[in-house]
Parts: structure tokens; sequence; C-alpha cells
């Protein structure tokens, strides 16, 4: 089984009260600890702007996440632009893009349900499997600690 992972950024994403950069490493650490539990799983980090995706590759090295954290820059379609009065639409876009590259990236990957047990109960962008059937609660152990 496979588990992907997914969360958006963007360079004044503060809506969370928490860093950008926290959202990376928690991305980094579920990867790393379902990997570390025999289970395969991969992140993919949306950066909604260049200087968030900039960010976030000195992440990826800064935390040697480069195997278990795909950055992409999403691309701003039909000239639009970010703007931070127009967060629910970016989230949107971002949202769709995400998406759409996980499932570029991992073919057959299905998203999983609201409400299924997720890792370190974060409320990731993505959550989904790939093969085994998609089933679920497999590795659901090395999910880590619940609030």
């Amino acid at each position: 089984m496979r588990y992907v992972l997914g969360l958006v950024t963007s360079s004044n994403d503060t809506r969370s009260g928490e860093s950008p950069e926290l959202d990376f490493v928690r991305l980094t650490l579920a990867a790393r600890t379902m990997a570390d539990a025999g289970c395969t799983a991969h992140g993919y980090l949306v950066a909604l702007d260049e200087r968030a995706a900039a960010r976030a590759r000195i992440w990826q090295r800064k935390y040697a996440a480069r195997d278990l954290v795909t950055v992409l820059l999403q691309d701003a379609k039909a000239g639009e632009q970010v703007r931070p009065h127009a967060v629910e639409r970016s989230d949107a876009i971002a949202g769709e893009a995400l998406r759409a590259a996980v499932r570029e990236h991992e073919p057959g990957v299905v998203e999983a349900a609201p409400g299924v047990a997720v890792p370190f109960d974060v409320r990731w962008s993505y959550f989904g499997t790939l093969g085994d059937d998609n089933a679920l609660g497999e590795h659901e152990e090395s999910f880590g600690p619940r609030s």
C-alpha cells in the first residue's frame, strides 16, 4: 500500500496560525514515519507562488526530504494571480492543482473519503491510497499519535 499526502502553501499563508515550514515538517515526518513502519508514502506540496516554492525547496534540503516530498509550483491559469483577498478562490484552484498533480504522478490513486483516519490527525489538503485495493487501515498504527 502506498499513501499519498498533500498540502498547499503560499508565501503569505498565515491562515492556520502556524508556520508553513511546520506544515512541511509534518508532511515530511508523516512520510518518513510511515516508511519506517514498512509502508510507502510520498508527500506533495503545491506552492502558490515562486517565493513559496523556493522556500519549500530549501526545506527539502534542510530536512533531507527530496525523496519524500515533491514540491510543485501552481501554474497561474489564464493569467490569474493569487491575491490575498482571493484566498478562497486560490485555495480551490490550488486544491484542484494538487489533485491533478497527484493523479498525474500517482496513477490509480484513490482519494480517501472524509472522516477516515489520517496520519498525525493533520488536516491534509489531500490524502489518498494506491494499491492493495486501496484499503485503508493496514498501516494505521504508523499514522502517529492521535489527539
